[in-house]
């Protein structure tokens, strides 16, 4: 079912009545290339790393460097000739380029959930485009119901401290359960065991109302 041209994958067996979860990502067009670099990439880079990542230690590094207080400068993103649109959730290295509404709507639904890193935009044809954010979702919740949840968990023992690390796979037959008295208030989280982000139906609803473009959402019942 698609709503605007957001990309969304409901199942539509839910209760109206209960809180509904979706998995939340940049939809990857049939035409996908990257459209866009980032100039000065290694000057953002987080101590340790030699990619556009953020810290390993995610929540207590930006609490302590103030979100993405790490980066040397201002991002400088360019459009290359030829490509297609670009739309308002874009994927880069492990973050999100978004427009600046959808950064008002992820600010006005869940502020304390995103951080976010104003950027300069200059379009293919020379000019100043219209302003773009680099944005990361930084709360984490363990909060996955794993009884009640279909997926896989792996663990292997950790040799660095001898102690067993956990790491969930989703796969096209996976669902996710979460126990919502962990979650609470929060529209969006991380899970701990997995580089994939959960948002709720507010959220959601927020987005679609917008038409905007290049956001996925995807049931947690039929992940």
């Amino acid at each position: 079912m698609a709503i605007s041209n957001i990309i969304s994958i409901v199942n539509s067996g839910n209760s109206k009545n209960k809180r509904k979860f979706f998995r939340l990502e940049p939809n990857i067009p049939e035409n996908w290339g990257r459209q866009i670099d980032i100039a000065n990439a290694d000057r953002l880079m987080a101590p340790g790393l030699d990619f556009l990542s953020p810290p390993i230690e995610r929540t207590a590094i930006y609490k302590k460097w103030s979100s993405f207080g790490y980066f040397k400068e201002k991002p400088k993103i360019f459009e290359k000739k030829g490509r297609r649109l670009f739309r308002d959730m874009e994927s880069y290295g492990s973050f999100w380029l978004i427009s600046q509404r959808l950064k008002h709507i992820f600010e006005r639904t869940d502020p304390q959930g995103f951080v976010f890193a104003a950027c300069d935009f200059m379009q293919a044809d020379g000019s100043r485009g219209a302003p773009y954010f680099l944005c990361d979702v930084v709360r984490t919740i363990d909060a996955l119901d794993e009884e009640k949840s279909r997926l896989w968990i792996e663990t292997r023992k950790n040799r660095e401290t001898g102690e067993e690390d956990k790491r969930y796979i989703f796969s096209n037959f996976s669902n996710a359960v979460f126990r919502e008295n962990r979650i609470r208030s929060a529209h969006i989280f991380r899970t701990p065991y997995a580089p994939v982000v959960f948002c709720d139906d507010t959220l959601r609803d927020a987005c679609c109302g917008e038409n905007l473009t290049g956001l996925l959402f995807v049931s947690a019942e039929n992940l």
